[in-house]
């Protein structure tokens, strides 16, 4: 994933503070059950972290002051409804960052 971080930000790479989001579809209803599960004991929302919609993103990005920096999406592709939403968002649009697909690869969405 040092590739996606090099291809998104160059140079500047080491001195760019940014947030990275990591939407994973988790195949389908059992990746419901788990988040299901999950939340039972974490008291957090059973689908936000899969649906990512940007009030969700915007909860935990606004209070830490991060809003202002890129926001890096990193993803497995099963959803790209999130990705749209995100990049018509007016306060995270401009602000999101796409890996771009020359510098993906396969596990790539699960390291950075």
């Amino acid at each position: 994933m040092c590739s996606g971080i090099n291809a998104i930000f160059g140079d500047e790479r080491k001195d760019v503070m940014y947030s990275v989001i990591h939407n994973r579809h988790l195949e389908g209803a059992p990746g419901l059950r788990l988040m299901q599960r999950m939340s039972r004991t974490s008291r957090c929302h059973p689908t936000a972290a899969l649906d990512m919609y940007p009030e969700y993103v915007k909860s935990i990005l606004r209070p830490i002051g991060m809003l202002n920096h890129p926001i890096v999406l990193i993803t497995d592709g099963e959803n790209p409804d999130v990705a749209k939403r995100l990049l018509e968002d007016p306060e995270i649009g401009p602000m999101l960052r796409l890996v771009p697909e020359s510098a993906s690869w396969i596990g790539g969405d699960i390291t950075l």
